[in-house]
Formats: structure tokens, sequence, C-alpha cells
């Protein structure tokens, strides 16, 4: 049962860790692209979407530092405690109280190959397609017919007409 304890403390504080630092390093990644959604015209869904496909790769980088934060958490919990030394008194071996450790290790080392081979390369696909989507569909949302619209700082777009099946005729565009 002490194994499970351990177990349990290390393995939930592992979990607040990387949620909490993952979220916090998201959220300024995030800050940084607000401009697709002001300046592009991006829904708010978009936005979240495009930004949340960068996680895997956060929590890749992150993971192994929640980890060694968990356990030294955990590990001098325990000793301010006095729960190592009592559990050295009933004569528990070194081994077994390293053992809830080795556990919480391998399974976050198998996230770790779950997500760096399956989850971290289709989630860079799906954002480079989502990114070059929302490049191409920039033209067709912000420009209006009959309008110049500058995009950028000497680059404006100009179509006469959008005609039902997507294609805009009569475009001008001046760099």
């Amino acid at each position: 049962s002490i194994g499970r304890y351990i177990f349990r403390t290390t393995f939930g504080a592992f979990l607040l860790v990387l949620v909490s630092l993952t979220s916090a390093i998201w959220l300024t990644q995030a800050l940084r692209d607000v401009d697709l959604m002001t300046g592009q015209g991006q829904t708010i869904l978009t936005f979240v979407g495009i930004t949340s496909l960068v996680i895997p790769q956060l929590i890749m980088v992150i993971a192994p530092v929640a980890l060694v934060v968990a356990v030294a958490h955990n590990l001098h919990k325990l000793a301010t405690d006095s729960e190592i030394i009592v559990m050295n008194g009933a004569g528990m071996r070194p081994w077994r109280l390293l053992q809830p450790f080795i556990a919480v290790t391998v399974i976050a080392s198998m996230l770790l190959v779950a997500i760096g081979a399956y989850v971290a390369p289709e989630s860079l696909r799906m954002l480079r397609r989502w990114i070059s989507e929302v490049r191409a569909d920039l033209v067709s949302n912000i420009v209006q017919p009959g309008r110049f619209i500058q995009i950028e700082a000497g680059l404006a777009f100009y179509i006469r007409e959008r005609r039902p099946n997507g294609l805009l005729a009569g475009m001008l565009m001046d760099d």
C-alpha cells in the first residue's frame, strides 16, 4: 500500500505540473499568434484549433521536466514528513521505495513515445495544412468585391466579383 501511495502522489504531481506548465506555455504561444484572428479575420475556433496543435510538441519538451519536479517534490515531502525514516525503520528496502518512481517514469516514457511517434507528427501535418488553408482563404474571406483591400504594407487586392463556385473574377494585385 505504501508503493501505491507513492505512485499516486508522484503521478498526480506529474500530471499537475505537466498540465499547468503546458497550459502556461501554450497561452504564451497562443498570444503571439493572436494576429491570426485579428489580422486575418479567422474565427476564435480556428485560432484555438491552430494554436492547440502545438500542444504535443510542448508536452514532449515539458514532460521530462515535470517528471523530475514531481519526483523531487514527492521525495522532499516523504523526507520532511519523516516517512522515509519510518519506512527504513520498518525494514523496507530502498529498492521497494524506488519501484513506484520507476513505474511513473515508465508510464511517462510510454506517453512520450506515443506522442513522439504518432501524435506530434500528425499534429504538425495538420498544422501545416490548416495554416496553408488559412493563408489561401485570406483572399476569399478578406477581399470584398468592388473594394481595394490593403492586406499589408505595399500589398493591395481588388476583385470585380465573386462567382458562386468560389471563383474570383477580375482580380488585381498591386505590390
